[in-house]
């Protein structure tokens, strides 16, 4: 179980890697990056299109935030540990002080 907030934070990693390293990846792992990307890029477009949509449906500022709250919060069942493991893998390899400044800074499921 993950909340769409933590969710957010390894896409965040993944669209790092994506526009920093993606060459310096073998294919296979490029797949494996282009995959993980499609796949939480559903559930964020998702979030967003829901916010959007209340928004439309409501036209209220306070409201929508409250619904942004509620959602952001909800806990959804989504394996990510093949996720983490990738980005923990990346990290190890690269020589970049400022992307390993980010995920030490966001990472939240390894202190």
């Amino acid at each position: 179980m993950i909340t769409i907030g933590e969710l957010m934070v390894i896409e965040r990693f993944l669209l790092e890697i994506d526009v920093r390293f993606k060459f310096d990846l073998s294919f296979p792992e490029a797949l494996k990056l282009y995959n993980f990307l499609k796949e939480v890029g559903r559930i964020t477009n998702l979030y967003f299109n829901l916010q959007n949509e209340h928004y439309a449906k409501f036209n209220d500022l306070v409201a929508l935030q409250e619904y942004k709250n509620k959602i952001a919060s909800d806990k959804i069942e989504f394996d990510t540990e093949e996720m983490k493991k990738f980005i923990d893998d990346i990290y190890e390899r690269v020589d970049s002080v400022e992307f390993k400044n980010i995920v030490l800074k966001n990472r939240f499921w390894k202190n």
